[in-house]
């Protein structure tokens, strides 16, 4: 019964708190992507914590880029 009534009625986030939800998400992305493309397993620690910042710093630029030519347009 209290699931129904989360799925009806959902928690509120602030919105910085909606954006820590972005770390997760790209680790765990990067960690499946390379753990089906790497050869090493010993290189996967690394090239997981290297996609994940790459995954990050794109999504920066990206929200960076949006906001501007929102703010210039509108």
């Amino acid at each position: 019964m209290i699931l129904a009534t989360l799925w009806l009625n959902p928690m509120q986030l602030p919105t910085a708190g909606q954006l820590w939800f972005a770390i997760p998400l790209c680790l765990a992305v990067a960690l499946v992507y390379k753990t089906v493309r790497t050869e090493s397993l010993r290189a996967i620690p690394w090239q997981t914590a290297k996609l994940t910042a790459y995954l990050l710093g794109a999504m920066a630029l990206l929200t960076a880029g949006i906001w501007g030519a929102q703010a210039i347009f509108l």
